[in-house]
Order: structure tokens, then sequence, then C-alpha cells
């Protein structure tokens, strides 16, 4: 149980994060891998570092000046490194990559057995006018879990 209660803090973390909310008492610090460092990575990442978690974003180019000027604004001991690498120095990962691109990244991740791997992507294209919805018949999250065997995968 104490799994799940992890996984549920988290989860609930990475919702008020989203939101822009600051969770009032974190789980238990945990290293989490951001695998992308764009808008959502960094969002994230900076919001986990300041509830206490060390943060290791995973990047395609980890040496990269964008992604050391992420490192050093996120603080709290955050680095980078590359994704399979990120992946494996944490318990919890979170994908932080467009839809389309998420099973393929999952697949180079390495072994994520016993992992809590969290999916905040979501299926979604511009249309001329908005966003829509992406057709798929299965959900994003189950693509995931299909590329992770053995993974947690948590919907965020």
């Amino acid at each position: 149980m104490p799994a799940l209660r992890t996984i549920r803090s988290l989860a609930s973390l990475v919702l008020a994060c989203a939101m822009g909310l600051v969770a009032a008492e974190p789980a238990s610090a945990e290293t989490i891998a951001l695998i992308g460092t764009g808008n959502v990575g960094a969002a994230l990442g900076r919001r986990f570092a300041e509830q206490g978690h060390t943060v290791v974003y995973g990047s395609r180019n980890p040496a990269a000046a964008d992604v050391a000027r992420l490192v050093a604004e996120t603080g709290h001991g955050a680095s980078a490194a590359s994704p399979a690498d990120a992946a494996a120095r944490s318990r919890v990962v979170v994908l932080a990559v467009p839809w389309t691109a998420a099973e393929e990244i999952v697949r180079g991740l390495g072994d994520l057995s016993g992992k809590i791997l969290v999916d905040p992507t979501n299926p979604r294209t511009m249309a001329a006018d908005a966003f829509a919805d992406y057709p798929i018949p299965d959900s994003n999250a189950e693509r995931i879990a299909r590329a992770a065997p053995g993974a947690e995968v948590v919907k965020a």
C-alpha cells in the first residue's frame, strides 16, 4: 500500500502543479525524471523541486545551453542527463513530451519495471479553429503501458 499512496500523492502533485497550485504536504522526497525540457517539463520540474524533490531532466542534448539554464533556474540540486540515464536514476518518471512521440521515447528509456511512470500527455491536434481530440482507439496511457511492461503507469 505505500506504493499506492506514493502514486496517489505524486499524481495529486502533478495535477496541482499543472493547475498552478502548491501541494501543502508532498509525499516523501523522490528523485523524479522529467523526460522533456520544454514548457511542460520546465514547469513541472520547477514545482517538483520547490516541493523538495530532486529533479533530473532527460534531454536529447543535456549539455545544451537552454538545458543548463533550466537546471540552474530549477535549482535544488536539479541536473540533466540523457532520457535513459535520467529514468535509470529515478524511481518516478514523468513524460513531458508530445503525445505522438511518447511510445517511442518510453521504449528508449530502458527497463522501467517497478518505476512509477506518469503520463500527462493528451492525444490532441491543432484544428483550424482550436485544439481537437485525435481519434485513437485506445488511450495514450494504455499505449505507454504496453511500451513499458512492469511500470506503474499513472494518467495525470
